[in-house]
């Protein structure tokens, strides 16, 4: 293993992602997930231009939810993490590029494998939307968030909800962003009563 902190010396034909450092694979990490966010917001940009607002939030719940469970399985494949409670949902969302920790401040919290918290202290998208005062695009891009969370739920459990219990608009920038929470109820038995 080369160990490589950056790629700035001669080219390797046979260079693999393990030849790299723990700091070089982070960053480069990290750009990857501002790619894939940007390109979510080019390609809704254009259409929005070309096709309308209403079309353009239509097309990009559906190709949100299309991916929803690919990511999923493909990360859980990755980090080998297996189950179906809050707990294996919330491994896998912090895993997730769409959230990754050097573009996103994020808070975790699991009170049981059956309930967790998700909180985003700073998110570079509400404060952008927040300083152009669009708060139609601020809302479409929260509740897209919820339905997602939701489908991701489900995937993992069909009794597992996600419910958002902060999202913008913000009364100062000191706030929160968001704050969503994760829980799964256990099924009780069904008792019979007697007549």
């Amino acid at each position: 293993m080369a160990n490589l902190t950056d790629y700035s010396g001669e080219f390797k034909p046979d260079l693999k992602y393990e030849d790299l450092s723990k700091d070089a694979l982070s960053r480069l990490l990290t750009q990857y997930a501002w790619m894939n966010m940007c390109l979510d917001g080019w390609w809704h940009s254009i259409i929005k231009e070309n096709r309308g607002k209403q079309e353009a939030a239509d097309f990009e719940k559906v190709v949100w939810q299309q991916g929803i469970p690919y990511r999923q399985m493909r990360i859980m494949k990755a980090l080998n993490i297996q189950g179906n409670d809050v707990a294996t949902c919330i491994k896998t969302l912090q895993m997730d590029p769409w959230f990754c920790f050097n573009i996103f401040d994020l808070y975790w919290e699991l009170n049981d494998p059956n309930h967790g918290l998700f909180t985003v202290r700073d998110c570079p998208a509400v404060r952008h939307y927040e300083a152009i005062d669009d708060a139609d695009t601020l809302g479409h891009m929260c509740q897209l968030d919820l339905d997602a969370f939701n489908r991701i739920a489900s995937f993992f459990n069909p009794g597992m909800q996600a419910v958002a219990l902060k999202v913008p608009p913000r009364k100062s920038k000191y706030e929160i962003c968001c704050k969503f929470e994760f829980r799964l109820e256990p099924k009780t038995p069904n008792k019979r009563t007697k007549n």
